[in-house]
């Protein structure tokens, strides 16, 4: 086999790509992804199922502020095999394909396809995924090497639902974790009555809470972003319900103004918080959410999502995150909706049971109230240090800095929640 030099060979793939959407491969020692418009390290590795410091550490030498496009990354860990050891002509899954859709598309058998791609799971194909669409020269084709350990370093506060006069620069920003503000809400109704029709509006402090406290923040922060939460559980004390009757009118409405109310504040993402479904089926629900967040990130409006599920609605929220998962980046648990009473072997133990059901963890993050409701912040911090000790700990959130500035003890939690994780 001829021997390339690795520029030479990156050419080569760019070229194919630029041709075709496909490329020939030389398998290299992990599982590797090309680099896309608006691609981010942190983006990536939560698409894939890993910790940014993996990621981080099998690109040795990666700079995140400075990604190329047509860069090759690596997604798993690498291994000590050689670089020109098997070769395939390679596809990049896109939004929509399946298995079967690809292999008919090329003139292969299923069988084929699935024998060259071991260890596939055609019901959970991931946007970015590289496949081979050929037959490998050697027998032996690498499957993706999982991550020993899904800790992380994301840490996330809702603020401005309570009206109190909260500042983002009221919180401490440790600049070791990946930090995120959550705007607390944007909502589409007018009252608890009302239906949701996609037509979103500012029902977070936005007198205090600016576009221009966002920039501000986020220039004086790299390691920020800022994300809006979308629907809530109450207006004017009555619970609001999902009640879309339209997907199509909902959807492109939706998209229509979170990209107005995006740019307008220079956010970065969303966050899905809907918490009442008595009037509208689940799987209008899952359409709904699914192709808004499919959209706003194929038109480069956002670059990351979140779901904010709870026991009271884990059929909504386990539906949408196995049909769209691939889209969806973090998990934001409620685990303060326990009881007050939970100790910390008892919400490791419900950790690992709200992990089981997205994922396996390594999108789901740990959670506690600064409100005073749900399992005490100290005895979560101690759970979280159990969980991180058995390497299952992706990062925490907190609801809310609004709770936090209104109490004695201040911003204590958020510091120690950001020592933990950089630690």
């Amino acid at each position: 086999m001829a021997r390339f030099s690795s520029v030479q060979l990156l050419a080569l793939c760019l070229f194919a790509l630029a041709l075709h959407h496909e490329s020939l491969l030389v398998v290299a020692d992990c599982t590797t992804y090309t680099v896309k418009s608006g691609d981010t390290c942190y983006a990536i590795s939560q698409a894939n199922g890993i910790s940014l410091s993996d990621f981080e550490s099998w690109n040795a030498g990666i700079d995140c502020n400075n990604l190329q496009i047509g860069q090759s990354v690596c997604i798993s860990q690498p291994t000590a095999s050689s670089p020109s050891s098997s070769s395939c002509t390679t596809y990049t899954i896109k939004s929509g394909d399946t298995c079967y859709a690809i292999s008919q598309a090329r003139g292969i058998s299923l069988s084929d396809f699935e024998s060259w791609n071991a260890g596939i799971d055609c019901n959970n194909l991931q946007i970015g995924q590289v496949v081979c669409v050929s037959k490998p020269s050697t027998s032996t084709t690498p499957s993706p090497t999982p991550s020993s350990s899904s800790n992380g370093k994301v840490f996330r506060e809702y603020i401005g639902a309570l009206y109190n006069g909260v500042q983002f620069t009221d919180v401490p920003i440790n600049s070791g974790v990946t930090f995120h503000f959550i705007l607390a809400f944007a909502i589409d109704y007018t009252s608890a009555a009302a239906a949701t029709n996609g037509v979103f509006n500012i029902y977070w402090q936005n007198s205090v809470l600016t576009p221009a406290a966002v920039q501000a923040i986020k220039a004086q922060h790299s390691n920020v972003k800022v994300m809006v939460s979308l629907g809530g559980d109450t207006i004017s004390g009555s619970p609001v319900q999902f009640t879309a009757t339209s997907v199509s009118s909902w959807v492109a409405n939706a998209v229509s103004s979170l990209t107005s109310l995006i740019n307008q504040y220079h956010l970065d993402g969303i966050d899905i918080d809907y918490e009442h479904f008595d009037q509208v089926s689940t799987s209008t629900f899952v359409s709904c959410i699914g192709q808004l967040i499919t959209q706003l990130k194929a038109n480069n409006v956002i670059s990351v999502a979140s779901i904010a599920p709870f026991d009271g609605v884990e059929s909504q929220y386990t539906a949408l995150f196995g049909q769209y998962s691939s889209v969806i980046d973090l998990v934001n648990f409620q685990f303060y909706s326990y009881g007050a009473g939970t100790s910390a072997s008892q919400y490791v133990s419900l950790y690992n049971t709200a992990a089981s059901k997205y994922g396996g963890g390594a999108k789901v993050l740990a959670s506690f109230s600064t409100g005073g409701v749900g399992p005490a912040p100290s005895t979560v911090l101690s759970a979280c240090q159990q969980l991180k000790s058995s390497g299952t700990l992706p990062g925490i959130f907190i609801f809310s800095a609004d709770g936090s500035y209104a109490s004695s003890a201040k911003f204590q939690y958020e510091q120690q929640a950001q020592t933990l994780l950089t630690s």
